[in-house]
């Protein structure tokens, strides 16, 4: 059981909360509903729950939740495996993973656990009230950056109309066109740094002091240990990850956009280079030739790099893993304005008619149980679409399989690097 002493009820403020999602995973069913009795719905919170790492993973594609409790030890898809399937997804990306756990986990462990994105570490049996706590804090953060949100959305809605209204003076006083555009953009400012200001004292008040709290208390647990204390790593990566809400919280405060593509200018035929690199080994294990034709003079793209070769190296995977007793891989990289077109074929195995409607579809697989699952091309497919492009399969069994994406062509002017 998660709770050995008598669970104490949990105090009803009174004060209307906006729902929020919290998912949490263990295999028992009597840690579920310790959990469940433990995050009452009075605070808001609605539990979902799930028994096994595909079912969360499945709820995780469904929804999106404020916080994730999740078990470290779990047959078949243990805890750290689970949290590493959900960061890959760009919604569940940033969503607070709280691992738990019934034994005493090493240095290494939790290092592991951290470097997965989690926030915190509660070993079972815990007391009530610190588990409500860190969650509470962590749903607080969810509402508020909720609550930006919506006012984004609102902000870009009223901009829309301001736009619209000088349009349609433009249209009618041709003679007050800079006049109109000039308070209408002097309204759309004011209503946006009025905005600003009431969310940045909120979230300041709200998140700043808790964070320096345990900022000043992790730098004084690091001023006492010794030099070859092992409790050094650990204090290191709460620090570090302490640094990050920080950092979060200054972002948010600063209007910054939230975190996601990093784009810039890049070369496909470089990034094909890269990424056969990181497989060489098993490639040439496998016994697999690899023919490249990718021209010199090839037109640059603009995209994100690392999101690029994670479709490249789930790509070229699912090529090798169709080939297991050897055979040919062949990559083009070609131009067809406004189009950038890469085809990856190989000889292996092929799909079946009856499958082909079914390989982008989240969680199936044609793999061996245990072998896949189930994401790898959904996750190519989001990643080229969110890009403007798209990919297509054509293959038949027995004779190989040849995946088409196409990206647009970057513009004709310089190299960019944005964060969208």
């Amino acid at each position: 059981m998660i709770v050995a002493d008598e669970i104490p009820p949990a105090q009803d403020t009174g004060a209307f909360e906006e729902p929020v999602s919290l998912l949490l995973v263990d295999d028992r069913p009597e840690n579920l509903l310790a959990l469940e009795a433990l995050l009452d719905h009075q605070r808001g919170y609605e539990l979902v729950k799930a028994q096994s790492g595909r079912e969360a993973l499945r709820q995780v594609l469904a929804r999106d939740f404020a916080v994730i409790l999740l078990d470290v030890m779990m047959p078949e898809m243990d805890g750290f495996e689970t949290a590493a399937l959900i960061r890959q997804r760009e919604r569940s990306r940033a969503t607070p993973i709280i691992f738990l756990t019934a034994v005493s986990l090493d240095s290494a462990h939790m290092l592991k656990g951290y470097a997965l994105g989690a926030v915190d570490y509660l070993t079972k049996p815990f007391i009530p009230e610190v588990l409500r706590a860190k969650v509470a804090v962590l749903v607080e953060l969810s509402r508020k950056s909720q609550a930006l949100a919506r006012s984004e959305a609102q902000l870009r809605l009223l901009n829309e109309t301001l736009e619209q209204q000088v349009a349609e003076r433009t249209a009618a006083l041709q003679a007050k066109t800079d006049e109109a555009a000039a308070m209408s953009q002097q309204l759309w400012l004011t209503a946006k740094l009025a905005t600003m200001g009431e969310l940045a004292a909120s979230i300041a008040h709200e998140l700043n002091n808790p964070l320096a709290t345990v900022t000043l208390r992790t730098e004084s647990l690091l001023a006492q240990c010794a030099p070859d204390d092992p409790r050094q790593a650990v204090l290191n990566v709460i620090a570090q990850e302490v640094e990050r809400m920080a950092s979060l919280v200054a972002n948010l405060l600063q209007f910054s956009r939230r975190a996601g593509k990093q784009i810039s200018s890049l070369n496909l035929c470089e990034e094909v280079a890269a990424t056969l690199d990181l497989i060489h080994y098993h490639l040439r294990k496998r016994n697999i030739a690899v023919e490249r034709a990718c021209p010199a003079d090839i037109p640059l793209i603009h995209a994100d790099r690392q999101q690029l070769r994670q479709v490249l190296l789930n790509l070229l995977t699912n090529a090798a893993d169709a080939m297991p007793q050897g055979g040919k891989l062949r990559l083009e990289v070609r131009a067809e304005p406004p189009l950038l077109v890469i085809e990856i074929a190989d000889t292996g195995s092929g799909i079946a008619a009856g499958d082909l409607p079914r390989v982008m579809q989240p969680f199936f697989t044609t793999k061996p149980e245990g072998k896949g699952t189930g994401l790898g091309l959904p996750i190519c497919k989001r990643i080229i679409e969110e890009h403007g492009g798209r990919i297509d399969i054509h293959s038949v069994v027995g004779q190989g399989t040849t995946v088409r994406a196409t990206l647009p062509l970057a513009p004709a002017a310089g190299g960019v690097h944005v964060q969208i």
